[in-house]
């Protein structure tokens, strides 16, 4: 604070806004924070408080989940949920389609039981409408198909990025991205982190195989595609993806981005491969009157050390979350505060 003069004098004196006497300068560029690009924004006035490397675009990691969400409320709504359904075949009778609808949260733990993702969707409860079709049309049920082509034909390219690294499903982060799977294939599904198999889809027929009880003992299990003219007799529905969006974000779960990406992407007319994600999550961004050109997305969870994006647009994007436009509001409730909240 200043000090008085023993003489007068005519030189003005500092003032608490006078001048800024604080800095993070050093700070910043300790090694713990690597190779930092920054930007801190006075969200009132625009004022940069803080610049490194603002405008240049760098690597993400899970801050893209944020991006992900925005345009998946955008585009699909916050109350958007996804239906999976069971059919039967006329043609064949005893033959059940179990088709994925890309919903990772669908789960095997039987009634009463919570997986991570509170209150989804059970296989049971599909299993049960199975069985009373069943018993209403005097069937046994002898072979169970599982349809898990929704994502670009179901192929290998579609289920795992080339850029991750492998150990992030055997330490149990991301699950393989497939159309049909159960509990975000976990192996303990009450567990957020817990290793993930080459098998989602075969392990969620052998769970519903299982489910069916009795009336499919000795059904015949297998993958392929839905032929057309089947008749639906079962289905359930997700919980709505605004819940999907605070969990994800709170948890930084990587399954739950990657299926909200996909569907973004399906939404938009696209094929749900990793390749139309950068072209899709853009087209869900588009309201936010920020330039997308010099964003690059890979994938919708950052596991890609290729996903590029600028502090700058980050930090803008920020003040839109803050001021509630459109859903944002539901990015806000699940934003991770230190200490406090988050994974």
């Amino acid at each position: 604070s200043p000090s008085a003069s023993a003489t007068p004098s005519t030189s003005s004196s500092a003032s608490p806004t006078s001048a800024r006497t604080c800095s993070v300068a050093d700070l910043s560029k300790v090694p713990e924070l690597g190779n930092l690009s920054a930007v801190v924004l006075k969200a009132g006035t625009n004022e940069v408080l803080f610049d490194r490397n603002a405008d240049v675009p760098a690597a993400t990691a899970s801050v893209l989940k944020v991006l992900t969400a925005a345009a998946a409320l955008q585009t699909l709504g916050p109350n958007y949920v996804v239906e999976t359904k069971v059919y039967a075949d006329p043609a064949n009778p005893g033959t059940v389609i179990l088709v994925g609808a890309g919903d990772p949260t669908l789960s095997a733990l039987p009634a009463g039981q919570q997986s991570v993702y509170a209150n989804a969707p059970k296989l049971s409860t599909l299993a049960l409408k199975v069985n009373e079709w069943a018993a209403a049309n005097g069937q046994t049920v002898t072979n169970i198909v599982l349809d898990s082509t929704l994502f670009a034909g179901g192929g290998a390219a579609s289920k795992w990025e080339s850029s991750w690294a492998r150990s992030e499903q055997t330490q149990g982060y991301m699950s393989e991205v497939t159309a049909l799977q159960v509990d975000g294939d976990r192996k303990n599904p009450a567990s957020a982190t817990s290793a993930r198999s080459t098998t989602p889809v075969a392990n969620a027929g052998r769970y519903f195989k299982t489910a069916l009880g009795a009336s499919a003992a000795a059904a015949v299990v297998s993958e392929s595609k839905m032929p057309a003219g089947m008749t639906q007799i079962a289905s359930v529905y997700s919980q709505p993806i605004s819940q999907w969006v605070k969990y994800m974000l709170l948890t930084s779960d990587n399954t739950l981005a990657e299926y909200l990406a996909r569907l973004v992407s399906l939404k938009q007319g696209f094929d749900g491969s990793f390749t139309s994600l950068n072209a899709a999550i853009k087209m869900g961004l588009n309201a936010t009157m920020l330039s997308s050109a010099n964003l690059t997305i890979k994938d919708g969870s950052g596991l890609s050390d290729f996903n590029s994006v600028s502090p700058k647009y980050l930090a803008q994007f920020s003040k839109l979350v803050l001021s509630g436009v459109g859903n944002y509001a539901v990015i806000y409730q699940g934003l991770p505060i230190a200490n406090e909240s988050g994974s």
